[in-house]
């Protein structure tokens, strides 16, 4: 889900790139950060918010401090988390 399908199709570099296999590694490990804020955090948010809004709101002040979803840039982020349920 969101900006982590390209990652998914990522090709681990060469043994002889070793800052582009920590680039690699930290971007599969970023993605993984973000599916668990989608799969655990965002439902506990939504679930206590007294509207989708608020819960949008929140999550999104989560996001604007978390290098994970900061990698994806503010436009994928918006994105991303105005199309949660």
């Amino acid at each position: 889900m969101g900006g982590d399908e390209d990652i998914e199709a990522d090709v681990v570099p060469e043994d002889g790139e070793r800052c582009g296999v920590i680039r690699w590694l930290i971007r599969k490990f970023n993605a993984r950060r973000r599916r668990i804020d989608l799969e655990i955090l965002w439902p506990s948010i939504r679930d206590k918010a007294p509207s989708i809004d608020r819960a949008r709101e929140a999550f999104y002040l989560h996001a604007v401090n978390d290098e994970a979803w900061k990698e994806l840039g503010f436009i994928e982020m918006g994105r991303i988390i105005g199309e949660l349920k």
